[in-house]
């Protein structure tokens, strides 16, 4: 059988079929089956199902942990890429929640992160919006009255004010408590009653701004939160969100960089990811996404049912070799791994005291399969279509 840039016509194929040359309006009496013309549509087949079976084109990828997608978002965050490393548009990337055949779509940007370390563990996972508040007012001589909700005695210190929605903290004050009313000057109602009658200093905290950040049931650390210019997260700062224990605050702050980079497909979940990289593959990636589409117009998966997938990575693996055999040198290793889908041969000739060999491609039949015989991967396809019975052209 030839390949698919050399198709036979419909009249030699028949010729081989039959065994002699159809005669006068040979068309006529022809009984054409679906089980003798083989065609349809292919599932999806991507470069990522082939190096799922052949890794070796692939080189030796990069893996980097820890990277954030957000599902239908095409957006990864929080690469941390090794020294040495280069990402680059057109590479391929593979990961959970990244759809077959993803490519990075941009060069990565630099992206300065900022980690808060809490004083009260997480009470969920996720990535909500957190909301920070600054100490922007100390109110001393504060009186409490068991099960009320008014605050009277203190003084608000010279150029300082208060407002209602304020978060307020201190000795007798429920969590999570912030200021209903401003009465006077000296007298403030609460949004929650005292839990005793006393004097106490209350702290008022300011917002200061709304930032989303990743949070993990039972850990006080949040990370890869991205603080807007002008802000600043400091020690001391009140937090609130969603898995935020009430009246948490910040214990310290580390900031890190990291890069960003998009890719040509939609995320299909949301979390932390390890991303495998394809940064250094033996044969190119537009070169594989060409065989790729080679092979869907010539391998239909009507024919081979259950072995699709692999006579699809045979298909173009032998392309993939034969591309290495024109472009690869013997002494590398990109070299050697097209050596390795090369056929041996059979031995015609040896030497005992020279100690060597001599092979030919005794095999290769150019009349059946054409430059397929040339490599393992092209011999093994030819092998499972010629155990698949009745077919006019379709490999």
């Amino acid at each position: 059988m030839s390949s698919c840039s050399t198709m036979p016509s419909l009249e030699s194929v028949l010729t081989t079929w039959w065994g002699s040359a159809p005669q006068g309006n040979w068309w006529a009496g022809v009984e054409w089956a679906a089980s003798n013309i083989i065609t349809g549509t292919n599932p999806p087949f991507t470069v990522t199902d082939f190096l799922a079976q052949y890794p070796n084109f692939g080189g030796i990828p990069t893996v980097i942990p820890n990277v954030t997608i957000t599902q239908n978002q095409n957006t990864l965050t929080g690469l941390n890429v090794p020294s040495g490393t280069t990402l680059a548009a057109g590479q391929l990337i593979v990961g959970q929640g990244i759809p077959g055949g993803a490519l990075i779509s941009s060069a990565p940007v630099s992206v300065v992160t900022t980690n808060v370390t809490l004083s009260a563990l997480a009470t969920a996972s996720g990535t909500p919006t957190l909301t920070f508040y600054a100490p922007s007012v100390q109110l001393v001589n504060c009186e409490t009255t068991l099960n009320s909700n008014v605050i009277t005695g203190f003084v608000v210190p010279a150029g300082a004010s208060l407002s209602v929605g304020q978060q307020v903290t201190g000795a007798f004050i429920p969590a999570g408590a912030t200021i209903s009313s401003i009465v006077s000057a000296t007298e403030i109602t609460l949004s929650q009653n005292a839990t005793f009658s006393g004097a106490t200093t209350l702290t008022v905290f300011a917002p200061l701004a709304s930032i989303a950040g990743t949070v993990t049931a039972g850990s006080a650390v949040v990370t890869n939160m991205t603080v807007p210019s002008g802000v600043t997260i400091a020690p001391n700062q009140l937090v609130s969100g969603t898995g935020i224990p009430a009246s948490a605050i910040v214990s310290s702050v580390a900031t890190q960089t990291s890069s960003a980079i998009t890719m040509t497909g939609l995320a299909t979940q949301s979390g932390s990811i390890t991303l495998t990289i394809y940064t250094a593959p033996f044969v190119p990636i537009l070169v594989l996404l060409i065989y790729v589409q080679l092979a869907n117009a010539c391998i239909f998966q009507a024919r081979y049912q259950e072995l699709w997938p692999l006579a699809m990575a045979l298909f173009i693996g032998h392309y993939a070799t034969m591309w290495l055999m024109s472009q690869g040198n013997p002494t590398t290793t990109a070299g050697q791994v097209a050596a390795a889908g090369l056929q041996t041969g059979i031995l015609t000739s040896q030497s005992v005291d020279g100690v060597s060999a001599g092979y030919t491609n005794a095999l290769v039949d150019f009349e059946w399969g054409g430059n397929l015989q040339l490599t393992s991967f092209g011999a093994s396809l030819l092998s499972i279509a010629g155990a698949i019975p009745k077919f006019v052209y379709a490999w």
